[in-house]
């Protein structure tokens, strides 16, 4: 037997080429498979959770307006209001701007409604 022809070396030499580059793509393949799989299983998560995030929130919305509705509750946020505007009136902000951050504040913790 002699020495292989070109031909014969090209013709390994391309299917070596070709046999690389899909053993290469198999791994981005399945690592694109695997993403979407993750993405997929987020998402089934996302909406077995949202009953529960929403009875969630009502139940701290309803503590919420509950404790708000309670007479001792105003009075306390009355005071603090009283409080607050006359600290930033010492402060020597104007009667005016005062009043324009006492509303903008509104209640504490909780955003003002613009």
């Amino acid at each position: 037997m002699g020495a292989p022809s070109v031909r014969h070396c090209w013709g390994r030499a391309f299917a070596l080429a070709i046999l690389t580059v899909l053993l290469a793509a198999i791994p981005r393949a399945l690592s694109a498979q695997e993403e979407q799989h993750d993405q997929d299983l987020l998402q089934e998560q996302m909406v077995r959770m949202a009953p529960i995030w929403r009875q969630m929130s009502v139940g701290v919305i309803e503590v919420t307006l509950e404790e708000l509705s309670k007479k001792e509750t105003a009075d306390q946020l009355a005071t603090f209001t009283r409080n607050f505007y006359e600290s930033l009136l010492a402060k020597r902000f104007t009667k005016v701007e005062a009043i324009e951050i006492v509303k903008a504040v509104g209640i504490p913790f909780f955003p003002s409604p613009r």
